[in-house]
C-alpha cells in the first residue's frame, strides 16, 4: 500500500473521530438552534412588517353619512379622509358619502386611509341670468334650470304693451328685482326657488296635455307646445338614463285647467308603464295642444 492510501485513510479516521466527538456535535447541534431561532425570528418579523394574512374587506361606504362611515371605519382599524365636498343639484343631504377609495368589497392592509367625497348641503351663490333678451318666462326658467334654481309665477299682469308672458320682475327671498337690478347681479344659492311677475292678454287658461306613458324629451315638448313650463322632475330609482325614461305620473293631472306658464311635475321610470295604449292611440289623446 502506497503512502498516499496510506496518508487517505488516516485522514479520514481523524474526520470521524472528530465529527462524532461529543464537542463536535454539542456545537453542531448549538449552531443549528441558534440558526434555527434566527430564522424564527426573523419569519415572525416579516409577518408583523407585512401584516400577512391579516387584509380586510373594504365595507360599503357610499350613500351614509360621513359620521356613521368614521364610526364603522375605525371599528375596522380603518382611518377616514375626507378629500372633498361636492354640491350635487338636487340634493340637500350635506356630508353624506359621494365616492369612497378603495372601493367598497377591495381587500385592503389594517390602518389603511380610505379616502372620501361628500356631498354640501347648498352650492356657492351664482348670479341670475340678465332678463334682457330672455324675458320671455319659459326661456328664463330654462337658464335658472341649469344653474338648479327653480322659477315660479307669483302673479300675472294683465298687459298689451308687452308679449305674453313677458317677466316684468323677480322675487328673490321676497324683494323685487327689476332688470337693473339683475345686471348687477343678484345672488342665489343653486336650490333655491325665485319667483316672477309675468305678463298675460285675454284668456290664458289651458287644459294640461296627458304625459302619461310619453318619453322624457315627448313630455318636454308637449309642455312647450301648450306653453307650460315643467316643473321637478321626479325620476325613480330605476331610472339610468333619464332621456329614455317615461312619464307614469304627473301634476297636476291631465285635463286640470292651468293658466299659460305654470308648471307640471313629472314622475319618471325607466321601464314604459303598463297599460300604456299603442302609439297611434296614444298620439290621439295628445292632440289639440
Amino acid at each position: 500500500m502506497s503512502k498516499f492510501s496510506e496518508r487517505l485513510k488516516s485522514f479520514w479516521r481523524e474526520l470521524l473521530a472528530f465529527v462524532t466527538s461529543p464537542v463536535f456535535i454539542k456545537n453542531f447541534l448549538l449552531m443549528l438552534a441558534v440558526f434555527g431561532l434566527f430564522m424564527l425570528a426573523l419569519f415572525l418579523w416579516m409577518k408583523y412588517y407585512t401584516r400577512h394574512g391579516e387584509s380586510l374587506q373594504v365595507e360599503n361606504y357610499v350613500d351614509m353619512h360621513i359620521d356613521d362611515a368614521i364610526k364603522q371605519a375605525r371599528g375596522r382599524s380603518f382611518e377616514i379622509v375626507i378629500l372633498d365636498s361636492i354640491y350635487v343639484p338636487g340634493r340637500k343631504d350635506a356630508n353624506m358619502v359621494l365616492q369612497q377609495n378603495p372601493k367598497a368589497f377591495s381587500r385592503v392592509k389594517k390602518n389603511r386611509t380610505i379616502y372620501m367625497t361628500v356631498t354640501r348641503g347648498e352650492g356657492d351663490p351664482v348670479c341670475l341670468p340678465r332678463l334682457t333678451g330672455r324675458d320671455e318666462y319659459s326661456q328664463y326658467a330654462r337658464a335658472l334650470q341649469a344653474l338648479d334654481i327653480k322659477l315660479e309665477v307669483r302673479e300675472r299682469i294683465y298687459s298689451t304693451k308687452f308679449a305674453e308672458n313677458t317677466i316684468l320682475r323677480l322675487l328673490v327671498d321676497e324683494e323685487e328685482k327689476d332688470s337693473k337690478d339683475l345686471n348687477n347681479c343678484v345672488k342665489v344659492l343653486p336650490g333655491s326657488t325665485v319667483q316672477a311677475v309675468v305678463t298675460e292678454r285675454g284668456n290664458s287658461d289651458i287644459t294640461v296635455p296627458n304625459l302619461k306613458c310619453m318619453l322624457y324629451e315627448d313630455a318636454l315638448f308637449a309642455l312647450r307646445s301648450a306653453d307650460l313650463n315643467v316643473g321637478t322632475e321626479r325620476p325613480d330609482p330605476s331610472v339610468s338614463y333619464k332621456q329614455d325614461a317615461y312619464v307614469y305620473r304627473q301634476i297636476p293631472a291631465a285635463g286640470k285647467t292651468i293658466r299659460v306658464g305654470e308648471q307640471v311635475d313629472i314622475f319618471l321610470q325607466q321601464a314604459r308603464p303598463t297599460g300604456c295604449p299603442d302609439y297611434e292611440n296614444q298620439e290621439a289623446d295628445n292632440t289639440g295642444f
